[in-house]
Formats: structure tokens, sequence, C-alpha cells
């Protein structure tokens, strides 16, 4: 499955600048701190988050927002942004990572309008390009995310920011 608006880091980049948040280039994310690592994961100008309406129900709408400050194992910085959510538990996300040469990752990327399912707690990403299974619990206010393939890898995610980024 191919996503919308798959960006490298260069652009993305540079429209991060623009929106007033700092990028860390293209360096490797083990050198960046998981509280920067925001600044490391490229995102689209601007971020949309669509609010849930009153008929989403809670356990669905607390899954709404911008979530990071998370590496997968320590390594790989990572943002995920649920842009919206609907009263069936479905939802679209944005998906980025930084750069991490120890696992051949060698560009920072988003992808965005890429499907997603809760149910139980979990947000479950639909098959993804990645060939991996990739979900995330919400726990105690964090998302605990699960990445599979060829082994497990692990993240854990704090809500940044409840709405959208806006653009420049």
């Amino acid at each position: 499955m191919t996503y919308a608006n798959r960006r490298s880091a260069w652009i993305a980049g540079a429209v991060l600048v623009a929106t007033g948040i700092a990028v860390a280039g293209c360096q490797t994310t083990e050198s960046v701190s998981a509280k920067d690592c925001l600044q490391a994961t490229p995102l689209p100008d601007p971020v949309a988050v669509a609010q849930p309406v009153g008929s989403v129900p809670e356990k669905y709408a607390r899954f709404s927002g911008i979530w990071g400050n998370g590496k997968w194992d320590d390594r790989l910085c990572h943002t995920l942004v649920v842009t919206s959510v609907e009263a069936d538990g479905s939802a679209e996300v944005i998906y980025s990572h930084g750069v991490y040469a120890g696992w051949g990752i060698r560009e920072a990327e988003y992808f965005d309008e890429w499907p997603a399912q809760i149910e139980d707690g979990t947000l479950t990403l639909a098959d993804s390009s990645f060939n991996a299974n990739i979900s995330y619990a919400y726990a105690d206010g964090k998302l605990e995310g699960t990445f599979i393939r060829n082994g497990e890898s692990t993240v854990t995610l704090e809500k940044v920011r409840a709405d959208a980024i806006p653009s420049s």
C-alpha cells in the first residue's frame, strides 16, 4: 500500500523550520534525546488534527492528537499524529520517523492518511508498507507502541499536543 504525501527529511525539514519547530537535520537519532524527537521527525505543514465530535466515545477520542518524545528501542525517533477518530473507532494517522543508520534508515520521513482502527484500548495501523504489525496501547495517558517485524521493537509516546501545529 502506498500512502499519500510521503516526504523526505529535507523537504519536511524546511516546512518544520517555517512552522517554528527546529529540525535536528539528518543526523542519526541515537544522538538526539527522546524529548527532542519531535524536532527530528518530519511532519506535513500544517499538521491538521480534527477534534473528535461528541458522538466519539472517550475511549477512542483520547487517542486524538500529536504523540512524540519517544524512540523505538531507544534508537529511532518516532512521532505519531492521530489526525482523526470516528465513533466506530476508525482513525487516520501520520507516522513519522527519524534517521538511524544502525537499522539502515537513512532518511527521515512521514506517511500520512494511514488508516488505523482502535479496539480494546489499542490503536492498530492497517497493513503497512513496512510489512510489520504496528500498534499502540493507551496506558496512563501515554501510548505504548509495538512494532513487530523480524523481532519486536517498543516505544513510549507522550501526548505533545491535542491540537494542530499551525502552518507558517
